[in-house]
C-alpha cells in the first residue's frame, strides 16, 4: 500500500573545497489490507501494515583544485534492507515499500575536468 507520510530531506555543505552532503528520506507506515482476509478461525496472515523507515545516503567530498574532485560515499548508511519478520525478511518491503536489497554500500569516486 501506499505510505501514510512519506519526505525527503537534503542538506549540502561547503566551504574551501570540502563538502558534505546528505539525503534523509522517511517512509510511514504502510497499510498492507484490511479486508482481504480469510473467515474466523482461518486467517492466515500475520501482519496487516509494515513499519515506518528512515534512510539515510551521504557523502564527503573534497575538491583538489579546479580540475580534480573526490568523493567518499555511502548509500543506506542505516542499512535497511527490509522489514524483519521473526528473523526472515519480508520480500514485498524489499522492492515494493522503499527497501533495499543490496544493504549498505561504500563508494570512492575521483573526477577530472579537461
Amino acid at each position: 500500500g501506499d505510505p501514510t507520510f512519506q519526505g525527503q530531506a537534503r542538506l549540502v555543505y561547503s566551504v574551501n573545497g570540502f563538502g558534505f552532503n546528505t539525503n534523509i528520506n522517511y517512509v510511514g507506515q504502510q497499510l498492507v489490507s484490511r479486508f482481504n482476509r480469510a473467515p474466523q478461525p482461518n486467517d492466515t496472515r500475520e501482519f496487516d501494515k509494515y513499519s515506518d523507515f528512515v534512510t539515510i545516503d551521504s557523502s564527503i567530498s573534497y575538491s583538489i583544485n579546479k580540475q580534480f574532485r573526490m568523493v567518499f560515499s555511502v548509500t543506506n548508511l542505516t542499512n535497511r534492507v527490509g522489514q524483519d519478520y521473526f528473523g526472515i525478511i519480508i520480500p514485498a518491503t524489499i522492492f515494493g515499500s522503499g527497501g533495499d536489497a543490496l544493504g549498505r554500500r561504500f563508494a570512492i569516486t575521483a573526477s577530472a575536468k579537461f
